[in-house]
């Protein structure tokens, strides 16, 4: 469905559109719609053009805009017949193949901490991941991919960005990863996309959680959101958010914390050197610095685990 085919379904439900503006950067369809009936958040799904055996190969790693679209509205429709003491997110009003309509929250971009304390902030995305365990035997649209996703870095952009040897040792460490216990405790529905503050908003006292596109189901790397959210760009860690979250948990994942850690924390820096390469000089062999003398070398991220996590 096109946007203008949209704009007059809304006129039938009686939703006069006043004023609309694109506000994604990419090639996603999301506008934001004044209406008679309030600012409104319009979502319409990308068509992808290669329907070919070629595009179901790069979909494996890279799902087409569509099934991120799917599996946003799957979750939102899951949000809407569940009740939450904590979470946060914006009202589904509509939803099907053709678009989402939800309401626009007017905040503060990212999570203010003078105004949301890191205990009510852990019990929000506690109580979000706990989401997971909810929703039965159902798997999930988009899949994690963790270690594809390294595996691809490290042969292709890390390969050029670095070196050789650097590549080699990713590749090393996400083989030997294989081998680790994995966790057998409860289901999370894991955000995926909330390093940085991303996808938060601060509104008065509550934190809201956004974008929910890239959202999977996960039984392995169940820590993803928690360790992100606590990993600052200056490759600081904040380990009181962290154990206010684990201490909630219904499941002991100390003995996990290592493979967690290593892998999850590989594929962030990654995705900081790759970011920083162009802009920052200074920042970007911070970032390769911590990549190659404390994450890859078992022991240096061992002790480094020792300092600032046990």
């Amino acid at each position: 469905m096109t946007l203008k085919q949209v704009m007059k379904n809304l006129e039938k439900q009686s939703i006069v559109v006043l004023k609309k503006s694109k506000v994604s950067l990419d090639n996603k369809s999301t506008w934001l719609l004044e209406t008679t009936r309030g600012n409104l958040i319009l979502k319409i799904p990308s068509s992808t053009q290669n329907k070919g055996i070629i595009r179901k190969i790069i979909s494996f790693i890279h799902p087409d805009s569509s099934l991120y679209f799917q599996n946003e509205l799957e979750i939102y429709n899951k949000f809407n017949i569940q009740s939450f003491e904590f979470f946060r997110f914006p009202k589904l009003l509509f939803g099907n193949s053709d678009f989402i309509l939800m309401r626009y929250v007017e905040g503060e971009k990212g999570w203010n901490k003078n105004s949301i304390s890191k205990e009510s902030f852990a019990n929000a995305l506690m109580e979000f991941n706990n989401i997971g365990n909810k929703l039965g035997k159902k798997k999930a649209l988009i899949k994690t991919n963790l270690r594809m996703q390294i595996t691809l870095h490290a042969i292709s952009k890390i390969l050029k960005k670095t070196s050789l040897k650097i590549s080699i040792s990713i590749i090393r460490v996400v083989f030997l990863s294989l081998f680790n216990k994995k966790p057998r405790g409860k289901r999370k529905l894991i955000h995926n996309d909330l390093f940085g503050e991303n996808n938060l908003l601060t509104v008065n006292d509550e934190i809201y959680f956004l974008d929910f596109e890239t959202a999977t189901i996960e039984k392995e790397w169940v820590l993803k959101d928690i360790i992100e959210i606590s990993f600052n760009r200056d490759l600081s860690f904040d380990k009181e958010l962290f154990f206010l979250y684990v201490e909630c948990l219904d499941d002991d994942y100390t003995q996990y914390y290592e493979n967690q850690f290593r892998m999850i924390l590989l594929l962030r820096v990654i995705k900081l050197i790759l970011s920083s390469f162009e802009e920052n000089i200074p920042l970007r062999e911070k970032h390769i610095s911590f990549l190659y003398d404390i994450i890859l070398p078992r022991n240096s991220f061992y002790n480094w685990l020792n300092e600032n996590v046990y």
